[in-house]
């Protein structure tokens, strides 16, 4: 199926696993910096938020903002086929309506309160 890159977010994170050291510091092995990329795409009227964590600063151009992607979706991931690679797989944090629903509504994080909601309204 075909889907629409609408929105991708980048955060620097680290791997919690890597960091935890034991009783003496010096024992704690050095912090790994990962990737995390939020990637929205939208297949119809359903819009799919996808994660990617990588050690790498880097997200193939295929997830550029407005570029149709070919992809697989099953209930909790999203997986794909990206050239001169094996695959891309993500798996999915939220999925939102995308018609129908007023522009506030589209996405959640465009709402930020009840209070902010009504008076948008009014």
């Amino acid at each position: 199926m075909q889907g629409t890159v609408v929105e991708v977010q980048k955060h620097k994170t680290q791997s919690p696993e890597n960091t935890i050291g034991g009783s003496n510091p010096s024992d704690a092995p050095l912090a790994n910096r990962y990737y995390t990329y939020e990637v929205s795409i939208r297949v119809g009227c359903r819009v799919y938020v996808g994660r990617y964590d990588t050690p790498f600063n880097y997200l193939p151009s295929i997830f550029a903002r407005d570029q149709r992607v070919e992809l697989r979706l099953t209930k909790r991931v999203m997986y794909f086929d990206v050239p001169y690679s094996a695959g891309i797989r993500m798996r999915i944090v939220h999925r939102y309506a995308a018609c129908g629903a007023s522009p506030e509504l589209q996405h959640p994080a465009t709402v930020t309160s009840f209070s902010s909601l009504s008076e948008k309204i009014l």
